[in-house]
C-alpha cells in the first residue's frame, strides 16, 4: 500500500490535491484514471481528504459522486426496476441528497434532534449519501446471519470488546 501511495505520488498526487483549483471531482477524476483504481478508491480518499483545513477546496458535498460497490448494491436493492451505470448511480445519489427529507422520511419533529447532533446541520452530503447506501447493503449482508452480526458488534468499552473476543474464540462462555 505504502508503495502504490509513493507511486501515485511520483505521478503527481500531492500536486493534485493541495492545488486549490482542484475540486473533489478533480481529484476523484485523476485517480480514475490509473489502472486498478475503481470508483471507490477514487472517491472515498479524497472525500475525506475534505475534512482537512488545508484541503477546503476539495468538498465532499459537491454535486459529483463516483459510487463504489456496496453502495452501488444498496442503489439496486432500493430500486431493483432501474439498470444502473455510472452516470444514472451518481445522478440518483445527488438527487437524494437534494431531496433527503422526504426520501429518507425525516419528520419535522426530529428536525432539532438532527440538528443538534449530526453534522452539517444534519444534512448529509453527497459523500454521506452514498455512504448511507454503501452501509445499508452491509446490512442487508448480515440481517439474517446472527454470526456476521456478532463480529460487527461495537463494544462500548475495552472490557466489552475483550468479553465478545473471548465469546468468540471459546463459544461455550454464555455471559457478557
Amino acid at each position: 500500500m505504502i508503495r502504490w501511495i509513493s507511486h501515485l505520488d511520483d505521478l503527481g498526487m500531492s500536486d493534485i490535491v493541495v492545488d486549490p483549483k482542484s475540486y473533489l471531482s478533480t481529484v476523484s477524476t485523476w485517480f480514475r484514471t490509473h489502472r486498478g483504481i475503481g470508483p471507490y478508491y477514487a472517491y472515498h480518499p479524497p472525500c475525506n481528504f475534505s475534512r482537512s483545513d488545508e484541503l477546503a477546496h476539495i468538498d465532499e458535498d459537491e454535486d459529483f459522486c463516483l459510487v463504489g460497490p456496496g453502495a452501488k448494491r444498496g442503489l439496486e436493492y432500493v430500486f431493483p426496476n432501474i439498470k444502473f451505470n455510472e452516470q444514472l448511480m451518481e445522478e440518483y445519489i445527488i438527487s437524494i441528497k437534494h431531496n433527503q427529507m422526504e426520501f429518507f422520511d425525516f419528520k419535522n419533529k426530529d428536525l432539532h434532534y438532527y440538528t443538534e447532533n449530526l453534522e452539517r446541520g444534519g444534512r448529509l452530503t453527497t459523500f454521506g449519501v452514498e455512504i448511507t447506501f454503501c452501509q445499508f447493503n452491509c446490512f442487508l449482508a448480515i440481517k439474517d446471519n446472527d454470526k456476521a452480526q456478532t463480529k460487527r458488534m461495537l463494544p462500548l468499552t475495552f472490557e466489552s470488546f475483550e468479553k465478545i473476543a473471548d465469546r468468540l474464540k471459546y463459544p461455550s462462555i454464555l455471559s457478557f
